[in-house]
């Protein structure tokens, strides 16, 4: 079973949520790591985020199979945020709507600038952390 690293977020696979790993390189893992927020551990190759909290424009519409856009971010984030089923929009397709209670979803750009000195501190906590795991498998 894979679980959802937000906060506040009980989501998983088993759940039928999909999953989206955290990103190998360090600078996207940091960047995620700095839209998720408050988590409990840095982020690992084994972090995931679930697809409630990627806005629709984040998906590529194009792939087979339901995949993010490679500059893809996570923007949505809240407390109890579940996925509903399908809706019917006036022109007849079908749309996913996404439900929030306690709704923290209004995504403001300026609420997630980047500093780029806490970027390079992240990047540099990241790859410490990366190297740390090399040398105990060398080990």
């Amino acid at each position: 079973m894979v679980g959802c690293a937000a906060p506040f977020c009980n989501n998983s696979s088993t759940k039928g949520y999909t999953m989206k790993v955290f990103p190998r390189n360090a600078e996207r893992r940091a960047l995620w790591a700095k839209h998720v927020g408050q988590m409990n551990s840095t982020p690992t190759n084994n972090s995931y985020l679930c697809e409630v909290h990627f806005a629709p424009e984040m998906w590529d519409e194009k792939a087979k199979k339901r995949k993010l856009k490679p500059d893809a971010v996570p923007t949505i984030f809240g407390f109890f945020l579940k996925k509903k089923k399908p809706v019917e929009t006036e022109n007849n397709t079908t749309q996913v709507v996404t439900d929030t209670i306690n709704n923290n979803t209004n995504y403001n750009e300026s609420d997630h600038c980047i500093d780029s000195i806490q970027l390079d501190q992240r990047i540099s906590e990241i790859q410490e952390q990366e190297c740390q795991v090399n040398i105990k498998i060398v080990n």
